[in-house]
């Protein structure tokens, strides 16, 4: 069906085309994936914390696309209403834009993983490589070279064009950097709380941006 087609960047979030390992019952699930290549990418949970937040929350050409709209009024109204003093009716009905402290704020006021959104869920409660048999963990920063490992480990070079993968642009690092070193110890340490089996498991250094 879409062979051969630029596939839209939001049809992912779109749930209906897609059936999930959820929606079967435990043997089923099990089953299904032992007849796959199983495999997963990972992203240093602390950029893409921050990355969620500048994608999400700040001004950039997608912001009046239907689904960040939704995304705004979804969370952003709910941020505000909790953690901004003081907001116009305007600034409400947008739900947007979201400051740094609101966003860490509303981050570390859960309790309970389980309940985040998938952008900034940590990922082993998305993964769940304690459960799941991955036979291939690529890392998003070394994504041009362990895409195309995988692509040929694979078989699917002709699928794929020549120099389709690109070189990741470390500019988001150095931001997430900037933007945690004013964030507060207490916060901080929330923070590591709530991504350290990412960390553990996947081989981040959460210290690195906290300095804790």
């Amino acid at each position: 069906m879409y062979e051969n087609q630029e596939i839209e960047e939001i049809f992912p979030h779109w749930d209906h085309q897609f059936k999930r390992l959820s929606d079967l019952d435990t043997i089923k699930a099990l089953r299904l994936l032992d007849q796959y290549h199983t495999f997963t990418f990972v992203r240093d949970p602390l950029v893409r914390l921050v990355s969620a937040w500048r994608d999400k929350f700040q001004h950039h050409s997608k912001e009046n696309r239907s689904d960040y709209i939704n995304f705004h009024h979804q969370y952003g109204r709910n941020i505000m209403r909790r953690f901004r003093r003081e907001f116009t009716p305007h600034e409400l009905e947008r739900g947007f834009p979201i400051s740094f402290q609101e966003y860490i704020n509303y981050i570390t006021s859960f309790s309970n993983a389980e309940e985040m959104n998938e952008h900034w869920i940590p990922a082993t409660t998305i993964c769940r490589p304690c459960h799941i048999s991955y036979k291939f963990i690529g890392k998003f920063e070394n994504q041009k070279e362990e895409s195309e490992y995988l692509i040929d480990k694979l078989g699917l070079q002709s699928y794929v064009p020549d120099n389709f993968f690109r070189e990741v642009d470390n500019s988001s690092r150095d931001e997430a950097k900037m933007l945690l070193r004013e964030v507060d110890e207490d916060k901080k340490r929330i923070l590591a709380k709530l991504y350290k089996d990412d960390a553990a498991i996947f081989g981040y250094d959460l210290n690195e941006f906290l300095g804790i």
